[in-house]
């Protein structure tokens, strides 16, 4: 496992979501009594997730490096996400140099696009390609990555 280290930006955000997550829950603390812990579930979770999609979007100049370092050594790369956001962010980056680059993910619901993105990949005709996890984690078959 290799650490990460967050940049400034990324971690005054989440540190304003630790915070705001702390809010939430004396919320909850204070509301449990009174039976309405249900919506403050709900709050507590929507939190949560944004969390992680700030913690997720700060790894993005890492993983572009260190993708960059394997297709230097002539090597496909496949990226689970958990956020199109991040996903997004990915493409965009690796688009912005030479590296050919494909984003996968539910937005692309027509089966044959998303079959002629692996059939891309499986070519070589693209570098990099970036899945969610709901869409990449199931049902295709990529054997071009190592």
């Amino acid at each position: 496992m290799r650490q990460i280290n967050m940049s400034e930006r990324f971690r005054q955000a989440y540190a304003n979501n630790l915070r705001a997550l702390a809010e939430v829950h004396e919320l909850q603390q204070k509301h449990q009594a009174a039976g309405n812990r249900r919506e403050d579930d709900k709050t507590v979770l929507g939190k949560l997730a944004h969390l992680r999609m700030t913690s997720s979007l700060s790894k993005v100049d890492a993983c572009v490096r260190m993708t960059n370092d394997l297709i230097d050594q002539h090597e496909c790369v496949v990226i689970f996400v958990n956020f199109v956001e991040t996903g997004e962010k990915l493409k965009e980056r690796f688009n912005e140099g030479d590296r050919e680059c494909d984003f996968m993910s539910g937005k692309i619901t027509n089966a044959d696009k998303r079959a002629a993105m692996v059939e891309k990949f499986q070519r070589g005709d693209t570098d990099v390609l970036i899945c969610t996890f709901g869409v990449g984690g199931v049902g295709i078959t990529l054997t071009k990555a190592k």
